[in-house]
């Protein structure tokens, strides 16, 4: 009887493709693990959850100061321009305002805007940015936050505020 090599038979390879497709996906997710890095999860989470209640303390300092704040970014020179209003007792001669970008920490950008003349306060951009960033505006003391959402690229007024969750 004349029966053919087993490679050229159905069932052996009925009974590897499942096997060799399973190390084809492993090695591909584990080159993507590898290659792009998504962060490692905080080990000091409970820290963490337990700070969250300072922040929203900051929250609503801002709100009894009614501060508000207009932030205009332009494109092209990449001037920041933010006008603030509220009811605080002396302008801080600087204030910090953290660019995060929700999928990459190490996109994250913090620039320093310092006070021009009234209520107005100027910075610049390095780069022009992309896509839709979360901000946050604090004085050096941190004693009060503004928080708000831009889509780069912008050319209107981004309104930030005390956050009411």
């Amino acid at each position: 009887m004349n029966t053919p090599p087993w490679y050229k038979q159905f069932w052996p390879w009925l009974i590897l493709a499942p096997l060799i497709v399973s190390v084809l996906v492993g090695t591909t997710m584990l080159i993507m693990s590898i290659r792009y890095f998504d962060g490692t999860v905080r080990d000091d989470y409970y820290k963490s959850g337990l700070a969250i209640n300072q922040e929203l303390e900051k929250d609503v300092i801002a709100q009894q100061l009614e501060l508000k704040a207009s932030l205009r970014f332009d494109s092209l020179t990449g001037d920041v321009v933010l006008d603030l209003q509220g009811q605080l007792e002396q302008m801080p001669t600087t204030l910090k305002l953290a660019l995060e970008f929700p999928t990459r920490a190490d996109r994250d950008l913090e620039i320093t805007l310092n006070h021009q003349n009234g209520s107005r306060y100027v910075g610049a951009l390095a780069d022009r940015l992309n896509n839709r960033w979360y901000i946050q505006l604090q004085p050096p003391s941190e004693q009060w936050r503004l928080q708000g959402v831009v889509r780069f690229p912008s050319e209107d007024a981004v309104i930030l505020s005390a956050s009411t969750q």
